[in-house]
């Protein structure tokens, strides 16, 4: 369930409850609760600004490059297989933190955000960032950035942009207050360009994150180690009505046997995704959904050491998204 709109003058929400049919519970999802405001900033150039507080790095974000959303194929089955490990950007959130963040906006053009994270009060719980190690506990403040810039030009807009992220998790069973900790920094570049007509929409994005890990806590006698993840999509629709997307997408990393419990010791997954779309009414959408993978955990075939191959775990997913 989704909320999105006013709550107060000049304060609004978008909330989502999410109901675990495991859990049989229902519990916060992306959530973004903001302070918002306008004024002028030289020469009577318009300013926007305001704080969110989110609990999910990048949910508040103005464009849909980022993680949070990831447009397109930000709705995915939940019965695709999860790759042995994800960056830091890519799987924190489901209210594993909260956090506090102030931007900015000036002329339509600069987009400046800073703010930082810590633990919600039940820690990662079964959302792991890196599910190498579930059952992790964010330590201490993690600090949050975002930089980007959107020309626009008639009907056409293209942003460019930079997104850091940096933040320490403790291993399950180790001292919270002490004990070492397992430091991850994220530094990512995305982009999107979209054309929206009357009757031809048109919308790519490209996100590309690099993440340098210290694992002090859980490999002490090695602790470097890097992960990085590519995404790119484009999507068209006509009238509103029709439409489709196809991505790629990409998980690689230098090779751990200490860290990825898998039998290559490498963390690399590759896969592609195609959508097609039909929206009934502005408020329905109906959608089938095709993941491919040509890599999981390291290799195309024989993966597990079992002989399941990465094409073992293609998807189709149907489903209907309706608003109201």
């Amino acid at each position: 369930m989704f909320y999105a709109g006013r709550i107060a003058p000049q304060l609004g929400a978008f909330i989502q409850l999410t109901f675990d049919n495991n859990d049989d519970k229902v519990g916060w999802d992306n959530t973004d609760i903001r302070f918002a405001d306008q004024t002028t900033l030289g020469e009577n150039k318009p300013l926007t600004w305001g704080i969110s507080a989110n609990n999910n790095p990048t949910v508040q974000d103005p464009w849909n490059s980022t993680p949070a959303w990831h447009y397109p194929f930000s709705q995915t089955s939940s019965l695709a297989p999860a790759p042995v490990a994800t960056t830091q950007l890519d799987g924190i959130g489901n209210g594993t933190v909260a956090g506090l963040t102030a931007y900015a906006y000036w002329n339509n053009l600069i987009y400046l955000e800073l703010g930082g994270y810590a633990a919600a009060p039940h820690g990662l719980g079964g959302s792991p960032l890196n599910s190498a190690f579930p059952d992790s506990t964010v330590h201490g403040f993690s600090p949050y950035w975002r930089f980007a810039a959107q020309p626009q030009w008639g009907r056409n807009s293209l942003e460019v942009g930079l997104v850091g992220f940096a933040d320490q998790l403790t291993p399950a069973g180790a001292n919270v207050t002490s004990g070492p900790t397992d430091r991850y920094r994220d530094t990512g570049l995305d982009a999107q360009y979209q054309y929206i007509g009357d009757d031809h929409i048109f919308s790519a994005q490209f996100l590309y994150i690099y993440e340098r890990q210290s694992l002090n806590a859980t490999l002490p006698a090695d602790p470097s180690n890097t992960l990085r993840s590519l995404r790119m999509g484009a999507s068209y629709f006509y009238q509103r009505q029709w439409g489709g997307s196809v991505g790629y997408f990409s998980t690689t990393g230098n090779t751990n046997p200490a860290l990825y419990a898998t039998s290559t010791g490498s963390p690399t997954t590759t896969w592609w995704a195609a959508e097609l779309d039909y929206l009934p009414w502005l408020n329905v959408k109906l959608a089938i959904q095709y993941q491919l993978y040509t890599k999981f955990n390291g290799a195309s075939s024989n993966y597990n050491g079992t002989g399941r191959n990465a094409s073992d775990n293609n998807t189709f997913y149907v489903f209907a998204w309706i608003a109201f």
